[in-house]
């Protein structure tokens, strides 16, 4: 799904970075939230960090809404 949308959305100078950036982003993605959410658990304990989770989700949502061109949204 991602190196079609860098395919669909990117120009020939940004494909291979795009595609690139996408498929690095998921792993290292992975082991970020590991340790932050030891770290965030071992702090105030996992009923807080899902509502902190929450919040933040809701806030990326929000911002792809109002930030994204809707051309982008070619679902």
């Amino acid at each position: 799904m991602y190196p079609c949308w860098a395919e669909v959305f990117g120009n020939d100078k940004q494909k291979t970075t795009w595609v690139s950036g996408l498929l690095v982003g998921a792993p290292i993605g992975n082991v970020v939230g590991y340790g932050m959410a030891a770290l965030t658990q071992n702090s105030v304990g996992w009923e807080i960090a899902i509502y902190i989770e929450a919040a933040l989700i809701a806030l990326i949502a929000l911002s792809f809404t109002i930030f994204c061109p809707m051309d982008y949204f070619n679902l």
